[in-house]
């Protein structure tokens, strides 16, 4: 979490705020389902966090599926090497 020294251990059904980062470990995977319905799944060794007024998502290092449902906006997707975003339908 933001703002913390110590790292916490995630459960099933943990809820993360735009204040937390997400850090997969070596063997490690998460999913991560936000309130419309989008989806993030990360891989093992990555670090994760999000801006969810704006729906900025940022990853530090590792690697990810994003999914947006039709309708639901888009994304703005950051990280050391490039930029992307989704849009449309």
């Amino acid at each position: 979490k933001a703002g913390s020294t110590a790292a916490e251990k995630a459960q099933v059904k943990t809820v993360v705020t735009g204040k937390d980062i997400v850090h997969t470990g070596k063997k490690s995977r998460a999913e991560l389902e936000f309130e419309d319905q989008s989806l993030c799944r990360l891989g093992s060794n990555t670090i994760f966090s999000f801006d969810p007024e704006t729906r900025d998502m940022a990853f530090t290092r590792g690697v990810a599926l994003v999914h947006v449902p039709p309708g639901k906006g888009g994304a703005r997707i950051a990280t050391p090497a490039a930029t992307a975003a989704i849009q449309g339908d």
